[in-house]
């Protein structure tokens, strides 16, 4: 909603948000987008906030991750009147979390049977290594899980093929390229 950006300071509007996204869609075939978001900053009312669901529904986002406004004594917001309860921050955080989710799992199953470039990043002891795609950032968004006949070191990037997707992860195996 543009009262909230501009509440936040925030120099774009919802139309050159969707603009630039829809832009980048056009020109970048196979972008992933990731983007965050901050619900229940002081004055966000129901209906803001159910415009900020239809944004998420229609922007349909490859990755996203929504945080509670928290109140940081010395900022400008934490003196606007109005300040969310903590309990309502909460179940619209929730409530956009699982509207991604559905959106996640549909995104990530457009790889299944696709080779990805995958970063290892961890081998297992029973042989199965946990990585991220190049979409992904460390600690933060989707992981890779993955199994491999040959030993992978952590840090390489490795082909590997998706052959299943879940909510927030892919599985799949080290893909052997044809020599």
């Amino acid at each position: 909603d543009l009262r909230i950006l501009e509440a936040m300071n925030r120099k774009s509007t919802p139309e050159s948000i969707r603009s630039t996204i829809k832009k980048l869609r056009k020109h970048i075939p196979g972008i992933s987008i990731r983007t965050t978001m901050i619900v229940g900053f002081p004055g966000e009312s129901a209906e803001e906030f159910e415009e900020l669901c239809d944004f998420v529904s229609e922007m349909r986002f490859e990755r996203l991750r929504v945080f509670e406004y928290s109140r940081e004594e010395g900022t400008l917001a934490a003196d606007l009147p109005h300040q969310i309860a903590k309990e309502t921050k909460r179940r619209r955080k929730d409530r956009i979390m699982r509207l991604q989710q559905a959106i996640s799992l549909e995104n990530n199953e457009k790889y299944i049977g696709k080779t990805l470039k995958v970063l290892v990043e961890e081998r297992f002891e029973d042989g199965s290594y946990e990585g991220r795609s190049e979409f992904d950032a460390p600690e933060i968004d989707n992981a890779v899980l993955f199994t491999s006949k040959k030993a992978l070191e952590p840090g390489c990037f490795v082909p590997v093929k998706i052959n299943d997707a879940f909510d927030y992860d892919l599985t799949g195996e080290y893909y052997e390229p044809s020599k």
